[in-house]
């Protein structure tokens, strides 16, 4: 039951990590909030705060896209920011495997 378990945890990782890297952030929270931010930024050499109507640009914690125009500039594309989100989906079930451990509730794949 365990290797069966992680065996499809696996495959499912997999297989969005690979999505990750092939489409491009397509997601209307992508489009309407993180990448236009990120693009402001990169324009104007700036972090600070864009003229915009999306309040949200003036009060979130701005973390992920700081990572995400750092993986833009780098790249000069934005190929490659989705795989942000899929990199704290992995340490997320590292993290929640790690726990489950220390509760001893189920078996664990570390």
């Amino acid at each position: 039951m365990s290797i069966l378990l992680l065996t499809c945890i696996t495959i499912i990782v997999f297989l969005i990590g690979i999505n990750a890297i092939i489409a491009a952030p397509n997601h209307s929270d992508s489009m309407e909030y993180h990448l236009p931010r990120i693009y402001y930024w990169i324009q104007n050499q700036t972090v600070a705060p864009d003229p915009t109507y999306n309040l949200f640009h003036l009060y979130q914690n701005p973390w992920s896209e700081f990572a995400m125009a750092h993986f833009q500039i780098l790249n000069k594309s934005d190929r490659f920011v989705n795989m942000i989100q899929w990199g704290s989906m992995v340490m997320s079930v590292l993290g929640v495997s790690i726990l489950a451990k220390q509760l001893e509730r189920i078996p664990v794949f570390i």
